[in-house]
């Protein structure tokens, strides 16, 4: 991993830090939303708001650092080496949080510990999106990064206004290739899809790879791989009887000392290629591994490839022989 004038690594530590001192007291308030956006507008004295850039590119693509404190040193005038940073007030921040509340933000994030954040590396180049030490998300990297940091933009001012347009001034040749490579992509066709829980994973089924990948065109296949997790109460959605008559079954799973939540954003097809958008939040274990499983149905349809896009990149690619359309 290459070194930066200021590490990304170490500039999270030093976010942490900063507002370590004036963490609020945990709480199980119902809405954890908005139990989060109440407790960082009781301590918005110390609110910072970041968007690190995690990648190869850093003197391109810039990151940006917004506090309602005063800016450590070591983050002023830093703009040659890829940081943009501003004081911001209290209004602009209880702007900011608003926002986040609002667009569900601050009910996905992770909370944020010192040292690097699990499943992040700078090989993928994305943004991550940091709350006053506290919270964070991935925003990705992609066109609907670039919405988001455009949506970003509109409820800001002043200060802080500036830096962001700076942000995205440096991101401009990007947004112009994406552009470019949408144009000349035929137009993708959504394809409706359906999620299914309460199975588990055949321990006989690749127990070593740390993620799996499957299309499955028949009941006998899907009994070889999944088999039914039964629960007191048990209320899972589970596939039809006669599912495969019909469908087929993408699935992901990924294995490991961490339990994987997915959630997928969307299903499109296009060049005869199904392509399937999702994202994941991992949760650490130190005491288990787990085989933790995405699956969806599909209707069947001539498709020469499934591909799997996880977390804005693309990840696997299966070459299918297509399967008749259902009747």
């Amino acid at each position: 991993m290459r070194t930066f004038p200021i590490t990304i690594w170490a500039l999270i530590l030093l976010l942490t830090t900063v507002s370590a001192q004036a963490q609020a007291p945990t709480t199980q308030p119902t809405g954890l939303g908005v139990a989060r956006a109440e407790e960082l507008r009781k301590l918005v004295n110390s609110f910072m708001f970041s968007v690190i850039y995690v990648g190869d590119d850093y003197r391109v693509c810039h990151s940006l650092v917004l506090s309602v404190p005063a800016l450590p040193t070591v983050l002023r005038s830093t703009t040659d080496v890829g940081m943009e940073a501003a004081n911001i007030s209290q209004a602009q921040a209880g702007k900011l949080i608003d926002y986040l509340l609002a667009q569900g933000l601050l009910d996905r994030a992770d909370r944020l510990t010192a040292g690097p954040i699990p499943g992040i590396t700078d090989v993928h180049p994305q943004y991550i999106l940091s709350l006053s030490g506290t919270y964070w998300e991935s925003l990705g990297w992609g066109p609907p990064m670039l919405q988001r940091l455009d949506s970003l933009r509109r409820v800001m001012d002043g200060e802080a206004a500036k830096k962001m347009d700076l942000l995205l001034s440096h991101l401009a040749g990007q947004r112009e290739a994406w552009q470019k490579q949408a144009a000349t992509q035929p137009a993708a066709t959504p394809i409706a899809f359906d999620t299914y829980s309460g199975y588990f994973v055949s321990n006989k089924f690749e127990p070593d790879a740390p993620a799996s990948f499957v299309v499955i065109a028949d009941q006998k296949t899907f009994d070889t791989i999944f088999g039914i997790a039964a629960v007191m109460g048990d209320q899972s959605h589970r596939l039809p009887a006669d599912a495969f008559e019909s469908k087929i079954v993408v699935a992901v799973i990924k294995r490991g000392k961490a339990v994987t939540q997915f959630t997928v954003e969307h299903v499109a097809q296009h060049d005869a290629i199904l392509t399937v958008h999702y994202s994941t939040r991992q949760t650490p274990s130190d005491s288990a591994d787990f085989a933790c499983p995405l699956i969806i149905s599909v209707s069947k349809g001539t498709y020469t490839a499934a591909q799997f896009v996880e977390d804005a990149k693309t990840v696997k690619k299966i070459d299918l022989k297509p399967a008749p359309s259902a009747p």
